[in-house]
């Protein structure tokens, strides 16, 4: 196992000791701490060793100012924290650095922490926080699982701390007093949650179905494994949790999914775009396969499962309906890695889907392409029309049909293909939009 060297500069025994156990609680058994009295040992045993420290930290009373730059020097690239007695000392010593970080003894736990914590973001240090073995989840989603079908657990002083229980009604309020902070499950049980989740989907397929508690289990399903699997891997329960989603999205269906009865209950979402979108638009996708003849259950599986799949990759809130990246660019509201995060979702979301045992090929294709545009505009690849399967047309259609609803709410469906006749002039948009056409009558 990987250790993170930590070299410690003291002559307090008892702050080498509390040292010692907040980087224990910190890196679990990850990580080597040597010792010296003085800066000048420190710098001997560097000189005749050349020993690689991944962390520095100096308690600086009255030792030499150039004992600690030669220090600092010999340190290389190794990020440094400085334990000084008082505010005047840290502003005598501010300008040997700014990669330097100063704290003062007295606030010893939390200001090594946030500075390892700064570190660790800025890439300069790699953590072994004993998250190793937990998955994080967010709080809106512990609020839905009502009992608790798992243990819940915050890091509190370095250490996984157990504040749920399974079995528990946890309340807003609950949650509200660790505001800021975040949650984690156990990684080995994990697939218990998913066990737990496919039951309360199978409940919601239970005749007569109702369509609302459908939705809200759908859109939990799916955001219980778009939030986990980063973390956990696609495993077979996690699996068994998009199957039986779609199951239930196509016993909804029916063997005759018309299209404008579909449209008609994505009207009635269109408050409530979130917790339905992906739910839906597998919906509206199958109703125009339909529509267009391609009337095989293969093909409404194939829809559903894109539906369910084309987003999970997707775990950052960018608290908007359906945000392209084109429109993330453009209100440069978000950092390089969330734009990076929407631009190759789709890649990221094939890659996953291939972790499915036993899936047809066609899935994947729909999911890498769904963000492709007929005029070569789209993400992340650039691909045309002349590259773009039939298939993940339909869900391309449906995908910007579903979106445009929820956006111009007051506006009729055939408007959209007025707008958009142009920019569906190659197929094989052409043939598809010439087949729905006709068909759409929604006021």
């Amino acid at each position: 196992m990987t250790s993170n060297a930590v070299l410690l500069v003291s002559k307090s025994e008892e702050l080498k000791k509390n040292t010692a156990s907040l980087l224990s609680d910190h890196f679990g058994e990850t990580f080597s701490l040597q010792t010296f009295q003085s800066l000048q040992e420190a710098i001997e045993h560097i000189e005749q060793n050349t020993p690689i420290f991944d962390l520095v930290l100096v308690e600086q009373l009255n030792s030499s100012v150039s004992l600690l730059k030669l220090l600092v020097g010999l340190a290389g690239a190794a990020p440094m924290i400085v334990m000084c007695p008082d505010e005047a000392k840290i502003a005598d010593l501010k300008s040997l650095g700014e990669s330097i970080s100063f704290i003062l003894p007295s606030q010893l736990e939390a200001e090594l922490l946030a500075s390892i914590k700064k570190l660790e973001f800025a890439g300069k240090l790699k953590l072994k926080l004993g998250t190793d073995s937990f998955a994080s989840i967010r709080a809106d989603q512990i609020l839905k699982m009502k009992p608790l079908p798992i243990d819940v657990y915050l890091t509190l002083g370095g250490k996984q701390v157990k504040i749920f229980r399974q079995g528990d009604e946890v309340t807003e309020q609950d949650v509200t007093k660790y505001s800021g902070q975040t949650f984690y499950l156990r990684k080995d049980e994990c697939d218990q949650m998913f066990q737990e989740q496919v039951k309360q989907i199978e409940a919601a397929s239970e005749d007569p179905i109702d369509l609302d508690r459908a939705h809200e289990v759908a859109y939990m399903s799916q955001e219980l494994v778009k939030s986990l699997i980063s973390d956990v891997g696609f495993t077979p329960e996690a699996q068994r949790i998009a199957k039986a989603s779609v199951n239930m999205s196509l016993k909804i269906l029916g063997s005759k999914p018309k299209l404008n009865v579909i449209l008609q209950e994505l009207k009635k979402k269109q408050g409530n775009f979130v917790t339905s979108h992906s739910f839906l638009l597998g919906q509206l996708a199958c109703g125009m396969s339909y529509t267009v003849g391609w009337k095989s259950p293969s093909t409404y599986f194939k829809l559903s499962m894109a539906a369910f799949l084309h987003d999970i990759a997707l775990n950052i809130n960018t608290d908007e309906q359906e945000l392209t990246y084109e429109e993330a660019v453009r209100y440069g509201r978000y950092n390089p890695e969330e734009l990076k995060v929407l631009r190759f979702h789709p890649m990221q979301a094939a890659e996953y889907t291939r972790q499915f045992s036993e899936i047809p090929a066609d899935v994947e294709q729909i999911v890498a392409q769904h963000h492709e545009r007929p005029n070569g505009s789209g993400y992340p690849r650039g691909m045309s029309s002349k590259h773009i399967s039939p298939m993940s047309a339909i869900f391309i259609i449906a995908h910007d049909l579903i979106l445009f609803m929820m956006r111009h709410p007051d506006i009729k469906v055939e408007k959209f293909y007025e707008l958009n006749e142009r920019y569906y002039a190659q197929n094989p948009f052409r043939k598809i939009i010439a087949a729905l056409r006709g068909d759409i009558k929604i006021a």
